[in-house]
């Protein structure tokens, strides 16, 4: 969706029947028997360079889990976009993986400690640096439940 590239912030929309802001759009896809729309920013850097556009038949929002997993996709969609078609997939990934799981690592911390995206990515960069590791590895664990934040962990 272009608001999603143009305010490069995800647009969440749980019921199409009910609002007003792509009448174009909406007529459109509930002729599809699309109900609910739900598009993520794809990012490099501060430059939005798409979307990555979700639906499903059913109305109804979508989870704090399934939004946090989407961004990470759509950060991840960014270097197989800028990346040249002749690259195998799996190189592509494999060089790229860890910043979803940067970004997934974010999004259990933001759960966990009940702090926004933004703060829980801090959280998480100020703790690899705490621990001389690198937050690659932080995620890893986190990701993989093998480490939880402490509460009480404040950045310096």
């Amino acid at each position: 969706m272009v608001d999603a590239i143009d305010t490069g912030a995800p647009v969440l929309c749980s019921a199409l029947e009910v609002t007003a802001r792509w009448p174009g759009f909406t007529a459109a896809a509930l002729q599809r028997d699309v109900h609910a729309v739900f598009a993520f920013p794809v990012m490099l850097g501060a430059i939005s360079i798409g979307a990555l556009m979700c639906h499903r038949r059913a109305a109804g929002s979508m989870g704090r889990a399934a939004v946090t997993t989407a961004l990470a996709l759509a950060d991840s969609l960014t270097p197989a976009l800028l990346t040249d078609p002749d690259d195998s997939a799996e190189e592509v990934w494999s060089q790229h993986l860890h910043r979803a799981e940067v970004h997934q690592a974010a999004g259990f911390i933001s759960v966990f400690l009940d702090v926004s995206l933004v703060e829980a990515l801090s959280q998480l960069r100020a703790y690899a640096l705490s621990q001389e590791r690198p937050i690659v590895e932080v995620a890893r664990d986190i990701v993989d439940r093998r480490l939880r934040l402490p509460r009480d962990f404040h950045r310096s």
